[in-house]
C-alpha cells in the first residue's frame, strides 16, 4: 500500500491496538476509512456553507481543514491558486508534517492505551 493511503492504514492498526475487542477494532478501521474516504468531502462542504459567505474566496484555514484528511495531504498550494500570499501550512513540505502528526498521534494513543490497559 503506497501513497496516501499508507497513513489511513497505520491509523487503522494504532485503532486495532488501542481496543481489546477484535470486533470493535474492525468497525472503527472501517468507520475510519469510510470517515475519510468518503466523509471528509460532505462534511467540509457543510462547512463552507455554513460559515462561508456564497461567491466569497475560500480561506487559507479551509484548505488547511482539506489537508488534515490523510488522503489529501500531499495538495500542492500552487493547485490551489492563492497567490504570492500562501501560508506556511500550504506549502508541499507541511504535508510530511500532517502525515507525521496523523503517525505520531494515532501511535501514542494507541501507546497510552496499551500501557493502561491490564493484560492479564
Amino acid at each position: 500500500m503506497t501513497g496516501p493511503w499508507r497513513s489511513v492504514r497505520r491509523t487503522a492498526i494504532a485503532f486495532s491496538a488501542a481496543n481489546r475487542s477484535a470486533t470493535v477494532a474492525t468497525w472503527g478501521a472501517i468507520v475510519l476509512a469510510v470517515v475519510f474516504a468518503f466523509v471528509w468531502e460532505t462534511v467540509l462542504s457543510i462547512v463552507q456553507s455554513l460559515m462561508l459567505p456564497a461567491n466569497a474566496a475560500v480561506p487559507n484555514w479551509f484548505h488547511l481543514l482539506t489537508r488534515l484528511n490523510p488522503k489529501y495531504f500531499y495538495i500542492d498550494a500552487n493547485t490551489l491558486e492563492l497567490g504570492n500570499a500562501a501560508p506556511f501550512y500550504l506549502e508541499p513540505w507541511f504535508g510530511g508534517v500532517i502525515v507525521a502528526g496523523w503517525l505520531l498521534v494515532s501511535l501514542g494513543l494507541a501507546y497510552v492505551l496499551f500501557e493502561r490497559s491490564d493484560l492479564a
